[in-house]
């Protein structure tokens, strides 16, 4: 069954990705995007703020409750069960990479792509169609998530492969745009059609596959719900981009998850489990909306275990300032504290708060893997 409603809309554009890549075009020049500031969706998400994870430098904000009672104010939301998985295969801002490069932990098929970097976010751009493959260190598992951002503004499907490339017969695969998302099983087509068309606007497309379960979600919309699709497993998982010179494709911060145990069954082998979806808005311990699957969760287990008692710990990378990223993380696991009490009814004398900063690491802070499986909130059995 397929299902769509409104995609993000635009809220405010000074200048839009087309326009802005047209008027270059006329100029002759290549640009990189610096002047342009493009939000979108109802909440007014900007390319500067698309990782939802970034640096954890520390700033204070308004009380935990009252934030707990903003993540599930809207009932936009309400088909939204993205989890992403909880061990990075891997992890790219394009941070690391030079403007004008094509990236260097991405491997080339074809086409013609350089890194450009807007308002503080790296992307990279397509101008010709052509393919990029992203290399895993191990084979995709059966349940995996993909995340990243996209903008494309000639409205073509992009193709994402993640079996062995096809010979003869078409893989099954994915195909997600601002105009139709859907799967592709040989020569038959299902697509859904959003309402809204945002050319030229970043959005964000995530993917999330458990066996022969495909879903995928466009913004806060689930638009792709297929029960029964072998879109195969392979180390690499191949984009295959639509684009040209005067309709250019943006795309930026991909990450690729591996699932994981189930959060009761984690406790009850581990003593602990860490979480990848519980989201804060970059520097701060405000709780994103996309955290409700996974605070739902979590709710759900105390529910059915009502003797389990928790500690909700903080965790942080090791990028700035030691005693900030403590107090920010200490912060972060009040708000989930108070966001599980004031959006879910759980009892808050359950569940105890620790911040730990970056002083206990899971993996070396040397990758992008490695400090993204660091930032996390971490649940402990008492």
């Amino acid at each position: 069954m397929l299902d769509a409603s409104d995609l993000f809309h635009i809220r405010s554009v000074p200048m839009s990705l087309e326009q802005l890549f047209r008027a270059s075009a006329r100029r002759g020049r290549q640009v990189l995007l610096a002047p342009a500031l493009v939000v979108v969706s109802a909440h007014a998400v900007s390319a500067q703020t698309v990782a939802s994870q970034a640096s954890d430098s520390a700033r204070r904000d308004t009380a935990p409750a009252t934030r707990a009672r903003d993540v599930a104010a809207s009932g936009m939301w309400a088909n939204y069960d993205f989890v992403p998985g909880n061990r990075p295969l891997y992890v790219n801002d394009f941070s690391a990479d030079v403007v004008g490069d094509f990236p260097s932990r991405l491997r080339w098929g074809q086409g013609t792509f350089e890194i450009v970097q807007t308002q503080g976010a790296r992307f990279l751009r397509a101008t010709s169609s052509g393919w990029f493959a992203i290399p895993l260190a191990e084979r995709l598992p059966e349940r995996f998530t993909l995340e990243l951002q996209l903008s494309a503004t000639g409205g073509w499907n992009q193709e994402i492969f993640f079996g062995p490339a096809a010979r003869g017969a078409r893989q099954p695969h994915l195909i997600v745009s601002q105009h139709a998302s859907g799967v592709i099983v040989g020569d038959a087509q299902t697509l859904s059609r959003p309402a809204r068309d945002v050319r030229g606007a970043v959005f964000p497309v995530r993917v999330m596959v458990d066996g022969a379960h495909a879903k995928v979600f466009i913004g806060e919309t689930r638009v792709v719900n297929v029960p029964t699709i072998d879109l195969g497993r392979d180390r690499e998982i191949r984009v295959q981009v639509r684009a040209q010179q005067g309709a250019p494709v943006l795309i930026g911060d991909v990450r690729v998850m591996a699932g994981g145990k189930d959060l009761y069954d984690a406790l009850a082998a581990d003593g602990r489990v860490a979480t990848q979806g519980i989201l804060f808005e970059s520097g701060s311990d405000v709780v994103k909306p996309e955290s409700g699957p996974t605070l739902k969760a979590i709710s759900t287990m105390l529910a059915a275990h009502p003797a389990l008692r928790l500690s909700i710990d903080g965790h942080t990378d090791n990028v700035g300032d030691a005693k900030a990223n403590a107090g920010l993380s200490e912060r972060r696991a009040a708000a989930v504290r108070a966001t599980l009490s004031a959006q879910y009814g759980v009892d808050e004398s359950r569940l105890s708060i620790r911040g730990l900063g970056a002083s206990a690491p899971v993996q070396p802070n040397t990758t992008p893997e490695g400090r993204h499986a660091n930032r996390r909130v971490e649940l402990v059995r008492q």
